[in-house]
Parts: C-alpha cells; sequence; structure tokens
C-alpha cells in the first residue's frame, strides 16, 4: 500500500447522480487513488480549484450547467501536472481543445465508463498493468469462495475500502485483506482487475462469460467456511 504522500488526489465531477456514486465507490477501491472530493456543475470548479493538491480529473464533457473543459481550465490553474479523464458521450466525435491537449490524457465513452475507468488510470497514473479480466457467471464465481468471501467480493463491488468492508462484515482489516488475497487467487485475478470484476458483477446483474482457465497444476478450490 502506498504511503500518503505517493496517494495519487482525484477529483469526479458528474451532474448524473447515480454514475458520480458509482464512478466515486469505484475509484475509491483502487489502491493508491484518494478521492478527495466531487462535483456536479461548473460552479464547482472554483471550490475545486482551492483543494491542497489534485493530480487525477475525472470529468464529463456535458455538464447540464456548462461545458466540462471549463472545469479543467479552472482546476489546471492551480494544480500543475494535472492530468484528466473526459468522460464523453460519444469517443468518435470527441474534440479535445489545442491548450488542453497537455492535460487531457484519456477519453472514456459513456457508456462504458465505469469499465473502462479502470483500465485508462491505470495507464494514466501508473499504476500496475492488469490484463483484461473475462467476466464470469454468478454462480461460478460463487462456487469458487466461502460464503465469508463471497459477502466480501460483492462488497468490494460496491467500492468500499477494505476498512469499511471490515465494519460491515465485523471482521478486522487484516483478515479483510487475508479473505481479498484469497479472493483473487480463486478467481485468478488481481489488484484493479479484481475491483472490476466485482464492478461489473454488480453493475449487470451477474451475467457474464466464463472465468479464465485455472493455470496448470492449480485446481479450482470448492472449500466452504466452517
Amino acid at each position: 500500500m502506498p504511503s500518503d504522500c505517493n496517494l495519487v488526489d482525484c477529483v469526479i465531477v458528474n451532474d448524473h447522480a447515480l454514475l458520480l456514486d458509482l464512478l466515486v465507490r469505484a475509484v475509491k477501491g483502487i489502491s493508491g487513488i484518494n478521492v478527495v472530493a466531487t462535483g456536479t456543475d461548473v460552479g464547482d470548479a472554483e471550490r475545486l480549484a482551492s483543494l491542497p493538491r489534485v493530480d487525477l480529473l475525472i470529468v464529463d464533457c456535458h455538464l447540464k450547467t456548462g461545458d466540462g473543459f471549463e472545469v479543467v481550465q479552472r482546476i489546471r490553474q492551480n494544480h500543475i501536472g494535472l492530468k484528466c479523464i473526459m468522460i464523453a458521450g460519444s469517443t468518435a466525435d470527441f474534440v479535445c481543445p489545442a491548450d488542453l491537449l497537455d492535460v487531457v490524457v484519456s477519453v472514456v465513452d459513456n457508456a462504458q465508463a465505469s469499465e473502462a475507468l479502470f483500465a485508462e488510470i491505470d495507464r494514466v497514473v501508473g499504476l500496475p498493468e492488469q490484463e483484461p479480466v473475462s467476466a464470469a457467471t454468478a454462480g461460478s464465481i460463487r462456487e469458487r469462495l466461502t460464503d465469508r468471501q463471497w459477502q466480501a467480493f460483492t462488497l468490494i463491488g460496491e467500492g468500499l475500502s477494505n476498512k469499511e468492508l471490515g465494519k460491515r462484515l465485523g471482521i478486522s482489516t487484516r483478515t479483510v485483506e487475508t479473505h481479498r488475497k484469497e479472493i483473487a487467487r480463486k478467481l485468478y485475478v488481481s489488484g484493479a482487475a479484481l475491483i472490476r470484476l466485482a464492478v461489473l458483477h454488480r453493475e449487470s446483474g451477474y451475467c457474464f462469460r466464463p472465468l479464465p482457465d485455472a493455470p496448470a497444476g492449480i485446481s479450482s478450490p470448492a472449500d466452504r467456511d466452517a
């Protein structure tokens, strides 16, 4: 886990309440990312620009109160080195203003924001790159996890931190960390890929493709909590 000084301070601006909540929960679950503030309109730009530090800005291109680029312009004035990921209705029609080409480093299609955002954050801020994870049926995931691991996996999909997850389950943070390692091992994913799988599981009503096969010599675990 990175120290506080190495955390990436992130701000998210979106005027769709449900999507904003989903993005915040998902991004909060990524190790190394610290969501320090959110906004819902262009008028929030002044407040967000006054924050002590903003490393990464995730903002919708088209806000109800104006252009998302206005938010980028204002925040960049106070935060040198700012990187921005834009969420657009269509990446094919996206055009970045010339004076923001050094700040806007990625654009994500709105329809795929919650899934594609993980990979783009990994790439933009230099987090360890993960191989794309195949999605799976709820049943195949359930069969691989103990009852407590299944509960933890579901809560990971809500974007809870280890501390929040521990409080919800009534267990210690260290025990949560142990469960996450075991879940990752059993599903053959790790890091951001595990969070992505859990969020996709929560979003899509448990409709997934098969999980990847176990590496040679490893059998699919089927243990259960006592």
